[in-house]
């Protein structure tokens, strides 16, 4: 099997927890933070064990704690925990979301010694930037800054500079070796000074050769940000907004400078003109940090506005009342903008062989050299984008919602080192800088193992059935994704049909049936050719026994001079004589022999097949057919058996959780009770997963509809975009449409651009509940809803307003 990787190399990203309200604690947090590369995009939280009122009110919480920290760590998609040793230890790997936790000490002491684990110091990319810049004289006079900021402008030391004394000496040391250093002091006087001398700076060597920062592909992502310049909070969310990959001006509104706040306004209308040169208004979005004033703030504006009068007309300030939200799902950071943006260094994308079942792929090299002494364990982040070209669906495409533990033990042989994860169906690996790590091992997992292990953390004992196996065999008989094409047409599913029961087809009779079904007779010697390659049927001849007059089927290694009868049992000569009596002919083979359409597989392969190619990347599909859930710790005489289960990813936005997807697939005998019970109770115990029925008859019957529609009904509860479980129909419209490519065309004429980009899968599953049940679909029951509403609270003012006219006439005649 070919895997195709797409490796991109990353800082490690730190997730950095200190002492609430703790000055000392922050000023080691930014020290950590601007030693490292990349380390600017590390979060800055404040830990709490429960999080305190205070810090709720400020901020609008209103999740769980453990909550909050978890989804902090997906969407900075934090690597390693660095903490303040004075914290509890204990709760901070209860709050770490199984990564690596590391105290300030151990972090701070490793640089000292030049045995960094967890990154790569800043020190290294200054050689590099000093062997390569500045080695010789420049003709342009440019030389390294490292700014000199007053010991009590913590503001300052977030924004431009803070670095623990040996960092800073050895930076200092490399660049007067080679008489490129100046060390500036920095005030309030002369910040705008400073900024536009534009001087490498440890500013530039944290983020150096970073690409996807200033991405603007998320809204509201470049901002002014109006706060106070010694207010810890503030700061904090500061750096936390810059980490998130946000352009972000900062206005502490303290400042006795207004110098800078014109500046950075001047600066971003001006980046809002170049970007909007066709529109006549332009718009600067801005926060206000949880103390300011609306008159310290509208004081600045105002300042600003005399001083660029050219601009008041046109510009506005657009205002968001509340802090982008990191600490929510992907759903609500998303739609706040926060969601962080992914730091890249080198991209490499390249396909790979299996060898023994592994992949052997060699880490890109780091834009900078790593000096340092043979000890040194420098590391990076090797992100790994997997494309499995399984064309038989064996292996999982796609994995996430495991323990990080769990997902080692389906992986050992790539999990050596304690620095394996994944998130958003993306591999991550810490590679040692120093060419220790020359080649990783990737495992491809099989899908039958990712599943046991996810149902497993579920509560549930996944067991394989006769069906499944069969189901597998059957696929890789007729060539797997792509051989299942050959049976995306009705017509030729009923040539296949013609063999169940056992029923010898002479050639004349099947050339005449592909004739009829297909209506060209060049197709027919092709046709048979297929079906013999994918096993379906089998050539041999049938001849009538002398003895007992039936008729028999012979394979050609059993056509001898002398036959057996297979039902007699007798022999008997080969009619060598009347060769008109030897018919050449075909029959079933396995399921393709049985009753009931090789026991419905070829529905389960037509679902499989429009998933992957219409509805879902493609890339990130994990698929099993056929098998039973058991719960853990309770008996069940008719435990849940499922046809096909996929999990999936939006093939627009991979960042949004996966859809866990239960199939119930029929060939043309209707649904009963109790698929419908069963469909229901995985509904109940997956809440969340979509639910498909799949049939292949181009309509469900009437009794079919109450039934599915009953169901449907159950799940139409909850506020989200979504009911509970949402319910998919497919017919042979879609899944044996004669234009496969305009399957659902349809459907996606009925969306909007927002729902096909947003929720494909969903919005399907509404459209086709409207097609199918003629029912109200989720959508419509929010109208309704809404429509109910409206009507309430124009009643209940036409009821104020009649009464208030009532009172007003009765005073009225009382005078």
């Amino acid at each position: 099997m070919k895997v195709g990787i797409n490796q991109n190399v990353s800082p490690i990203r730190m997730g950095i927890y200190i002492v609430p309200e703790s000055e000392e604690s922050f000023k080691e947090a930014i020290e950590i933070g601007f030693s490292y590369w990349g380390g600017l995009f590390s979060p800055i939280l404040p830990f709490y064990e429960e999080l305190s009122a205070e810090y709720r009110k400020e901020f609008e919480i209103n999740i769980p704690t453990l909550e909050f920290y978890e989804n902090c760590i997906d969407n900075y998609d934090v690597d390693i925990v660095v903490y303040d040793g004075t914290l509890d230890k204990s709760m901070v790997e209860k709050y770490a979301k199984d990564r690596p936790i590391v105290s300030f000490t151990e972090y701070v002491n490793q640089s000292k010694i030049s045995l960094d684990h967890f990154g790569i110091n800043i020190t290294h990319i200054g050689d590099h930037l000093a062997d390569k810049e500045f080695k010789f004289v420049r003709n342009d006079k440019t030389k390294f800054a490292i700014p000199e900021i007053e010991k009590d402008n913590l503001f300052f030391k977030t924004w431009l500079c803070s670095l623990p004394s040996n960092i800073e000496d050895h930076l200092c040391a490399t660049f007067t070796q080679c008489s490129s250093l100046i060390k500036p002091a920095v005030t309030w006087d002369n910040i705008v000074a400073y900024r536009e001398q534009r001087a490498p700076d440890p500013l530039l060597l944290n983020m150096y050769m970073l690409k996807g920062i200033k991405k603007q592909w998320l809204p509201g992502r470049r901002i002014v940000y109006f706060f106070q310049s010694k207010r810890l909070q503030d700061l904090m969310n500061f750096w936390n907004l810059r980490a998130a990959g946000w352009i972000v001006k900062p206005m502490p509104v303290d400042s006795p400078n207004n110098e800078l706040h014109y500046t950075f306004l001047t600066e971003l209308y001006e980046e809002e003109i170049n970007d909007k040169r066709k529109s006549d208004i332009i718009s600067v979005q801005s926060l206000n940090g949880y103390t300011c004033t609306s008159e310290e703030i509208s004081k600045i504006k105002e300042g600003f506005f005399k001083s660029k009068p050219e601009l008041q007309k046109a510009a506005l300030f657009g205002f968001q009342d509340w802090f982008p939200r990191f600490w929510e799902k992907y759903e609500l950071s998303a739609a706040d903008g926060i969601k962080s943006a992914s730091l890249v260094s080198v991209s490499h994308y390249d396909q790979y062989d299996t060898v023994d079942g592994s992949v052997f792929l060699a880490p890109q090299e780091l834009p900078f050299e790593i000096h340092g002494n043979g000890n040194d364990r420098s590391s990076f982040k090797l992100s790994a984008d997997v494309h499995l070209f399984d064309n038989y669906s064996e292996y999982a495409g796609l994995i996430t919602d495991l323990p990080v533990k769990k997902f080692r033990s389906l992986t050992t042989e790539i999990m050596s080192l304690p620095h394996w994860r994944v998130s958003a169906g993306i591999y991550h690996k810490h590679v040692y800088a120093r060419k220790i790590d020359k080649d990783v091992e990737f495992v491809p997992v099989k899908a039958i193992d990712f599943f046991t292990y996810y149902f497993d953390s579920k509560g549930y004992h996944l067991k394989e059935t006769v069906n499944s196996k069969l189901a597998k065999e059957v696929y890789k008989n007729i060539g797997g994704r792509y051989g299942s094409y050959f049976f995306s047409q009705k017509e030729r599913l009923k040539i296949v049909e013609f063999f169940e029961g056992g029923v010898q087809v002479k050639h004349s009779t099947l050339a005449g049936e592909i004739h009829k079904q297909l209506g060209d007779g060049k197709y027919i010697d092709g046709f048979i050719k297929r079906l013999l390659e994918y096993k379906i049927i089998e050539f041999g001849t049938v001849i009538n026994c002398k003895i007992c007059e039936q008729e028999g089927f012979y394979l050609p290694e059993h056509f001898h001079n002398k036959l057996t009868c297979p039902m007699c049992r007798n022999e008997f000569m080969l009619p060598t004589g009347t060769p008109k009596d030897i018919h050449f002919a075909y029959r079933g083979i396995g399921p393709f022999a049985r009753k009931n359409k090789a026991q419905g597989v070829m529905a389960v392969f037509a679902a499989l097949r429009l998933f992957i190619n219409e509805i879902v990347d493609e890339d990130k599909v994990t698929a099993l057919y056929g098998f039973e859930l058991i719960k853990k710790g309770k008996h069940q005489e008719n435990p849940a058996e499922v046809d096909l289960c996929l999990l999936v990813q939006n093939k627009y936005n991979h960042y949004k959780k996966p859809d866990l997807v239960f199939f119930e697939c029929k060939t043309y005998v209707p649904f009963k009770e109790i698929d419908i019970a069963r469909m229901k109770s995985l509904g109940d115990e997956f809440p969340g997963a979509i639910l498909v029925f799949v049939t292949l008859n181009n309509e469900l019957s009437p009794e079919e509809i109450a039934l599915i529609s009953g169901l449907v009904k159950h799940f139409q509860t909850g506020r989200d975009q979504r009911p509970r479980n949402p319910v998919l129909i497919l017919t042979a419209n879609e899944l044996l449409a004669k234009d496969a490519m305009a399957a659902l065309d349809e459907y996606e004429k009925q969306m909007h651009s927002s729902q096909s980009y947003n929720d494909y899968l969903g919005a399907l599953c509404e459209l086709s509940v409207r097609r199918y049940l003629k029912i109200m679909n989720w959508w419509d029951l929010d109208r309704y809803h809404r429509t109910l509403e409206c009507a309430r609270r124009q009643n209940i003012g036409a009821i104020v307003e009649s009464v208030s006219a009532h009172i007003k006439a009765k005073d009225s005649s009382l005078k």
